[in-house]
């Protein structure tokens, strides 16, 4: 009987340190898993005259980068392998997200139709009707609410994403343009970006749309970095240092105004 409380004894004294010990690792991580996820689900320019492949993938990364520095959101990346079905069909993840991007636009109605790619003007003419023009419903979206909704076919997709990934929130940026020019000085340009953006909510559907443009925002660059702007180079740390003022106004307001508009009842 003794053997059998010494044994009981030695047993309860290794298991209680390492329940102890157990608790803090699960404690540590609910308290990560407390910020809300987000993914970035594309950066591209739906215009008729797109920036430089080189230039989205290095605000992406900006923008990645800025989302994780802030810890107010838990960064998932998409995995490119992956399918999700769209209207009952399996389709590559990278095309779902596209969809979802391209009807936050459609549905914004922040565009000309003289100025967009045409595969954004397919889009819109397949959900609203040949030569669609969205001027009037920008205004009266605006006039209703802070925030509008995806349409009901993307119901599904968004589900998915938010129990694959376990995300709240999808983050899309529309590059419009870029504009580099001279400044007053004859040793350095300014450089305008002009980006709309689309925070959407996983759950109700919801879309947040903004624009970081202002002239305010512009920052000198040296000229040769304006002449190695071009599809044959990689922007460099001062084109670098640029997209990250504007990778972190845009996380600042989706973190300080969007958020707080999706979440808004009409």
């Amino acid at each position: 009987m003794k053997q059998l409380v010494f044994i009981f004894l030695v047993l309860l004294t290794c298991i209680f340190p390492f329940s102890v010990f157990a608790g803090f690792l699960d404690k540590d991580n609910s308290a990560k898993d407390v910020s809300p996820g987000i993914m970035v689900g594309e950066v591209c320019g739906y215009v008729d005259y797109p920036v430089t492949q080189e230039f989205l993938d290095a605000f992406e990364d900006v923008l990645k980068e800025q989302i994780e520095n802030t810890k107010e959101f838990r960064l998932e990346v998409p995995v490119n392998t992956q399918e999700i079905k769209l209207r009952g069909i399996l389709t590559s993840i990278n095309t779902v997200l596209s969809h979802i991007h391209m009807n936050a636009i459609a549905k914004g109605g922040n565009y000309q139709r003289g100025e967009v790619s045409a595969a954004l003007l397919r889009y819109t003419d397949d959900l609203y009707g040949y030569k669609y023009q969205p001027a009037k419903r920008e205004k009266n979206r605006k006039n209703i609410a802070e925030y509008y909704k995806l349409s009901q076919y993307l119901e599904y997709p968004l589900q998915e994403l938010r129990e694959k990934y376990n995300i709240s929130y999808l983050l899309f940026c529309n590059v419009k343009q870029v504009n580099a020019r001279r400044n007053n000085s004859a040793t350095s340009h300014k450089m305008d970006v002009n980006i709309d953006y689309y925070l959407v909510d996983t759950v109700k559907g919801r879309v947040y749309e903004e624009s970081n443009f202002s002239d305010k925002s512009v920052q000198s660059i040296e000229i040769p970095v304006y002449f190695r702007y071009s599809k044959t180079s990689s922007p460099n740390q001062m084109l670098h240092d640029v997209l990250e003022a504007q990778a972190n106004r845009i996380v600042k307001d989706i973190i300080t105004n969007g958020i707080k508009a999706l979440k808004k009842e009409k």
